[in-house]
């Protein structure tokens, strides 16, 4: 592929541009601290559960993916959030 894998899954910040592939939809997920002492959730976990989601979907990758900060919500003491591009590979050669 024209760009790495994120840490083993096939999560991607920019596009791929050496295999043909049909958009699914948008994906997005969120990560919660379970207490006010608990770390922000790191990117890799983030991603993870982005990849999780975009899975369910029948998707082969995520593309165009980002993540932002920790912020705290009326239910949960910070929660960071990702959002990409779920796709399924055309070619017949998926992961």
């Amino acid at each position: 592929m024209s760009v790495d894998a994120y840490d083993g899954v096939p999560v991607f910040a920019g596009d791929i541009t050496d295999r043909p592939y049909r958009v699914i939809g948008d994906v997005s997920a969120g990560v919660r601290k379970a207490t006010i002492f608990s770390k922000s959730a790191s990117e890799q976990k983030v991603y993870r559960e982005l990849w999780e989601r975009a899975r369910k979907m029948g998707a082969d990758a995520v593309i165009h993916a980002s993540y932002g900060r920790s912020h705290v919500t009326a239910i949960s003491w910070g929660k960071t959030n990702a959002t990409g591009t779920a796709v399924k590979f055309t070619d017949g050669a998926a992961k």
